[in-house]
This record gives structure tokens, sequence and C-alpha cells, in this order.
């Protein structure tokens, strides 16, 4: 599962996984800090490992959760004892999605899963000042979507935030995301490290803007590569999806529940529950007229 460890600048540590994710470890100078915790015990394992045989057992390990979604907390569990840093809204997320997920997603599990929630979180920024620590809230790809920064190495690790060739949205405020976008550009660092891509540039992110800006402007947007197409094809329509979340939310205020919200939002499309673990193929398959109505009937069905 692990495919390869690589140390960076003075003292980061990327582990790349076969499945095209990584975690990354900064070693500071009072505390390690580990940059999500990818999809269980197993994963984490490689890091106990390179923590063990570089001797590094005596320092506080701060677990760091750059947003809520599954590839990047099923290892929490792995490190239960230990301090989890997330943004607020991260907490929040998690605790809505994250049994749901484990129920949809488990055939990626790598080793036991145990969904362990984050124990600090913030509101804008939380700095650890005697290792140049900072972790910040950027939404954007999730609506609690945050960046860690090494000031020593000048490094930015930035989660899901920019992707290559183009970002996944998972999260409906389009504007935000840009924003996060220029705000990451305006950084003063050597290198962005993104958990998807790896190490990235700036022409990247500037790409994902412009990517980002034509779906705000309606233009019609065609790749030549046929995954990247699904990519956006599923973009536009999970945007709307997100929309219809927010509303459900709205109306049913502390009585929503977000399985209940899927599950009977797609049974509108005729999805049953157990097919719902093929949800991302469910939404390629369903233009955006259906899914209004679905939405639509669904809404008008909701009892306060």
């Amino acid at each position: 599962m692990l495919k390869e460890i690589k140390e960076v600048g003075k003292r980061g540590v990327i582990f790349q996984y076969e499945d095209q994710n990584l975690v990354y470890l900064i070693n500071g100078s009072k505390r390690l800090y580990l940059c999500d915790t990818h999809l269980g015990f197993d994963s984490m394992q490689a890091i106990k490992n390179y923590i063990k045989n570089k001797g590094y057992q005596a320092k506080e390990l701060v677990i760091f959760n750059s947003h809520s979604d599954y590839d990047h907390n099923w290892g929490n569990g792995a490190f239960n004892d230990n301090l989890i840093v997330a943004h607020q809204s991260n907490l929040a997320r998690f605790k809505m999605i994250g049994e749901y997920e484990l129920e949809m997603k488990s055939k990626f599990k790598n080793g036991k899963v145990e969904l362990v929630y984050p124990n600090l979180t913030f509101e804008k920024k939380l700095n650890f000042t005697d290792d140049k620590i900072e972790f910040i809230y950027a939404p954007g790809h999730t609506v609690d979507s945050t960046i860690c920064i090494d000031k020593v190495d000048n490094t930015a690790y930035i989660g899901d935030l920019v992707e290559a060739p183009i970002p996944m949205i998972l999260w409906h405020n389009l504007n935000k995301f840009i924003e996060s976008l220029e705000y990451l550009k305006s950084l003063s660092v050597e290198r962005y490290i993104a958990s998807h891509s790896g190490i990235i540039s700036k022409k990247l992110i500037n790409e994902n803007i412009n990517y980002l800006r034509k779906i705000l402007s309606g233009d019609k947007i065609n790749f030549e590569d046929s995954r990247t197409q699904r990519i956006h094809n599923f973009n536009q329509k999970n945007i709307l999806i997100n929309e219809f979340e927010a509303k459900a939310r709205c109306k049913l205020g502390p009585n929503f529940n977000y399985k209940k919200f899927k599950i009977n939002f797609w049974k509108e499309l005729g999805v049953k529950e157990i097919e719902l673990t093929d949800e991302f193929n469910y939404i390629l398959k369903t233009n955006k007229e259906n899914l209004q109505k679905a939405f639509q009937k669904y809404f008008n069905s909701i009892k306060m």
C-alpha cells in the first residue's frame, strides 16, 4: 500500500501511497506533526515505524486533519490518545458524514478503522509558535478545508485544495474556493504539497482557479482526457447536490440527518440505499434536470 517515503526540505517527510494519496510528517523541534491519516490503522504503521526507526518517540505527535473526508481521517484511531487538530467545521462535518462514509466506502479501508474526531478545533488560525507551525482555515474543496504552514521549511500542506489537472468540488461555494486559492498564491512558501498531486506549482493553482471561474461563468468545458471529463461532469452535478443539501439542512435545522437526506433524495430517482456505494456513478448518469426534479419532490415531502 505504501509506495515511497521521501524526505523534503529540512524536516518534512512525504509518505506516498499507491492510491495516489499521501500524508505529510513534520519533525518540529518540540513536536511531530502528521498531516492527515489516510485510510486506516495499516496505513499508519509506516509512520509509526519511521518515527521509531528515527528515534523520535519522545516527541509529542500532533495529528492534523486537513478536512473531514474519509481518506484523510480513517487512520486517526491509530493515534487515539494524541492531540487531533482541525477546523471547527471539520468536527461538525465529520460527525455528520463519518458513519455514513464508513458504511458506504468500507471497501477502501486499509486495516482497522475507528472514527476518532478532532479534540482541538479553531476558527481562523492556530499557531504552535515554538515550532513555527500554523494551521489556517481555507475553505474550498470542502467547507472545512484547512492548510498547514511550516515556516521553517517554507512549505504549505494544502490537503485537497489543489488537484491535477482539475479539483474535485465537494462544496458549492466556488467564490470562497477561488478566494482560498488566491490566498495560497499569496503565501511566501517554497513548495506546496497536495494530498493527491504531491509537490505542485503556482501554475497548477492558477489552472485550478481558471477552471472554477469558467464554471461560475457558465462556459462550456470539454477535456480530451476522459478521466478529467468524468471529474468535470461529476463536479457540475455535485455542486447542485451540495446546494440541495444546504437547502434541506436549512429547512430541517437540528432535525437534518445526512444519511436520511442521501437515502430519501436518491429514492426519488429509484436508487436503493444499498446502491449508494456507487453514488459517484449515479451522479454521472443522472442529468441535471432529473436531479432538480428529484430534489424538489424530496424537498416538498419534508415534514418539519
